[in-house]
């Protein structure tokens, strides 16, 4: 077990260390992916 570390990626909480990650109605599940999520940034208008 790791020490979590919780990041929150939209709606969902996701530790950065084993890819745990809670649902805000509670289930919880195993996701590799999710931690290496980035939002996409937006570009600069002219």
């Amino acid at each position: 077990m790791c020490n979590h570390v919780w990041q929150k990626v939209n709606d969902v909480l996701v530790c950065t260390r084993c890819g745990l990650t809670k649902t805000p109605d509670g289930k919880i599940s195993f996701d590799r992916k999710l931690p290496n999520y980035k939002p996409r940034k937006r570009r600069k208008q002219k």
